[in-house]
């Protein structure tokens, strides 16, 4: 059986961004900083946390399943040691 091959993605935040009309940095929205703060803790309560190097992953509960039953791998390039630690 052929294995589900799974990339990666990344999450960045600023809490600063240029503003081209007044021509200075400009702080965040609050809004944007709240929705932010909620997403991390989706993202951190419906995950496992694992390392491979010197990053941190967060894999989703489901997907972190399917790589330990061998069904999901990485990217042959991606050359990771990544363990998935049993939630």
């Amino acid at each position: 059986m052929a294995r589900l091959g799974f990339g990666g993605g990344f999450i960045s935040y600023y809490p600063t961004y240029w503003n081209t009309q007044t021509q200075s940095n400009e702080d965040a929205p609050v809004a944007q900083k709240a929705f932010y703060k909620k997403l991390l803790a989706y993202i951190r309560a419906n995950s496992v946390k694992t390392k491979a190097g010197k990053r941190t992953y967060w894999v989703g509960t489901s997907t972190a399943t399917l790589f330990r039953e061998g069904v999901a791998a990485l990217p042959d390039s991606w050359a990771l040691p990544l363990e998935i630690p049993f939630a």
